[in-house]
């Protein structure tokens, strides 16, 4: 059992304590106006904590609030559920209430954050675009490099977001905006890691408008054939292209577009992409 006032130093000198505390409605608003969460609150445990708390099930067995100090404010950062759960329920419950914890980023293991709950922390709108963008980008080197994706984490994923930050917030907001493009974020992936001509600034604009409208292009045009097998996805989950797929195709178009390379067939079977191997993105 954790006592009152326990001090115990962290390996970085920081005065962690904890307190047994009586957390009243008033007290969970005022911890709550203070806070600094990576996730939204969960809607579901709050209404199972309520629940419990206005049946007088809710047991004290180490639950716990952590707060970081941020000048000589407590900072909030675990324990957001159980503080509006006392709120909604109007009752009075014991928490463990942790102080002057170091650390923010990766203390609270409760549950994995996201790599979209990782890029909202870091002030970004669109987050959750971003993040599928990011995954993508992280997949298409994997399938590239004939590298195991599984084995990509969210710590090298957040690596991979902070290295192309900027071509990000240039090319996502143009992919997803456009009503008329399907794959964005496999497209806007292809768009950030895709090489560009010298002396010839708008290919990737250019890419973009010719997915997105169909104009100016044959039949024989692997863009063109791109945007339709695009369209039909939206038609009919029949012709649904996991990512691997979406990327092969997606590239192998922006390779055509980019230095007019020959591709020798640019199709989708059930056993995948045809005619190369996954196209190195150039």
């Amino acid at each position: 059992m954790i006592a009152a006032n326990h001090h115990k130093p962290t390996d970085k000198g920081h005065p962690v304590y904890a307190k047994v505390e009586k957390v009243s409605p008033a007290k969970a608003k005022r911890c709550l106006k203070n806070q600094d969460n990576f996730r939204k609150p969960n809607k579901q445990k709050i209404k199972n904590y309520t629940r419990d708390m206005r049946a007088d099930n809710w047991k004290t067995s180490g639950q716990v609030c952590r707060f970081y100090k941020d000048g000589k404010e407590d900072v909030l950062f675990d324990g957001q559920n159980k503080l509006q759960a006392i709120i909604d329920s109007g009752t009075t419950q014991t928490l463990v209430m942790i102080y002057d914890c170091p650390d923010t980023e990766y203390v609270d293991m409760g549950e994995k954050r996201t790599l979209a709950q990782h890029i909202r922390h870091l002030g970004m709108p669109r987050h959750s675009q971003f993040a599928a963008t990011t995954s993508n980008i992280a997949n298409l080197m994997a399938y590239q490099f004939k590298l195991d994706t599984r084995g990509i984490s969210i710590a090298d994923r957040i690596g991979i977001f902070e290295r192309h930050k900027k071509q990000l917030t240039y090319w996502v907001p143009r992919c997803h905006d456009d009503k008329r493009l399907i794959w964005k974020a496999s497209i806007a992936a292809v768009l950030v890691l895709g090489t560009q001509p010298k002396g010839f600034a708008s290919c990737k604009t250019e890419f973009l408008e010719y997915l997105s409208s169909g104009e100016g292009m044959e039949a024989t045009d692997p863009v063109w054939l791109l945007r339709e097998m695009m369209n039909n996805y939206k038609r009919t989950s029949a012709h649904r292209i996991n990512q691997r797929h979406r990327l092969a195709l997606i590239g192998k178009a922006w390779n055509h577009h980019r230095e007019g390379e020959l591709i020798n067939k640019l199709s989708y079977r059930d056993t995948g992409p045809t005619a190369e191997e996954f196209p190195k993105i150039r």
